[in-house]
């Protein structure tokens, strides 16, 4: 009888160490159920990689972050059809490393100051991938990354800082800011379809440098922004709308195959336009307010038109 309670108390107690880091912070689920990739995290501080090795699908804890209990959990020859990331509270990091998703990619920050990054191998994700952030100042650092069809961020509440390096958009991209002083970076990147930027209230920070799309629409709002295009071409319409604020508008060497529309809102703006092309209308509008504009060789084939500037540098 104390030989059968004692190995009851052991397997209990061996039982209870099994399970106890899942019980404690900082440990990251992640489970396989048919084709989909579930990972979730807690409101710890986690911090993971998500790579492929091979055809093997890795997901290694770092920074004392464990998955599933352990270091790193392996799922083997499993090129995952979607996977579905939510990371919960606290101030997150996830990696992509070589990550071949068949469909779509969904990623859920949640509310912390979190940071998602790519690594040294560039990703794939065959049609769509999501990025939402939470309450927090969050940070997207995306390079080398190919979809097949579309890339939506929304940073939601708090400052978003967005990076993004070398992708490759099979269709469409929508980056969403909020209500504080955003910085979003596009260089070296071609979208299929139509890119969409809305950076809401603050003094927002936009630049996008050797960037072609099918068509552009950049909306900054309230506050004193900054936007900066250079080398930058659309098949159909660019449309660049500052919003109240003492915004400064920087075009340099860009080309739309349709028009090109600035529109500066109520502020003391400036605008410097150097060899700007529109296929059919270039219209620049200043709005109310003291504005300046230098114009360097803005052109449209069948109009040009520049109004409600007070100022020509």
């Amino acid at each position: 009888m104390r030989k059968t309670v004692r190995l009851c108390a052991l397997a209990v107690c061996a039982l209870a160490i099994g399970s106890a880091p899942a019980a404690f912070g900082n440990n990251v689920q992640a489970k396989r159920e048919g084709g989909l990739l579930k990972v979730t995290g807690d409101n710890a501080a986690n911090q993971i990689v998500i790579a492929h090795q091979g055809n093997n699908l890795v997901i290694t804890g770092m920074n004392g972050t464990t998955v599933n209990g352990q270091a790193f959990v392996q799922f083997a020859n499993f090129i995952p059809n979607a996977a579905d990331v939510r990371m919960r509270g606290g101030n997150d990091v996830v990696t992509l490393n070589n990550l071949t998703i068949a469909v779509d990619l969904f990623i859920d920050l949640g509310a912390g100051a979190d940071r998602l990054r790519t690594g040294a191998l560039p990703s794939s994700i065959g049609v769509k991938m999501t990025v939402e952030g939470g309450l927090g100042n969050d940070v997207v650092e995306l390079a080398g990354l190919v979809t097949g069809e579309d890339l939506y961020i929304n940073g939601h509440a708090g400052r978003l800082t967005a990076t993004l390096t070398g992708l490759s958009i099979g269709k469409a991209m929508t980056i969403i800011g909020d209500g504080s002083n955003d910085v979003i970076s596009v260089a070296q990147t071609t979208t299929a379809g139509a890119t969409s930027i809305e950076s809401k209230a603050g003094s927002d920070q936009v630049s996008l440098v050797d960037f072609f799309a099918y068509a552009l629409s950049i909306t900054t709002d309230l506050g004193h922004d900054s936007v900066h295009l250079e080398n930058v071409w659309t098949l159909e319409d660019l449309q660049l709308n500052a919003g109240a604020g003492h915004d400064v508008a920087s075009l340099v060497d860009v080309t739309s195959g349709k028009n090109i529309t600035v529109t500066m809102d109520v502020g003391d703006d400036t605008v410097l336009g150097t060899n700007v092309f529109a296929e059919y209308d270039a219209v620049f509008e200043g709005g109310d307010g003291n504005d300046s504009i230098l114009d360097d060789g803005i052109d449209g084939g069948e109009k040009k038109e520049i109004k409600e500037f007070e100022i020509f540098l």
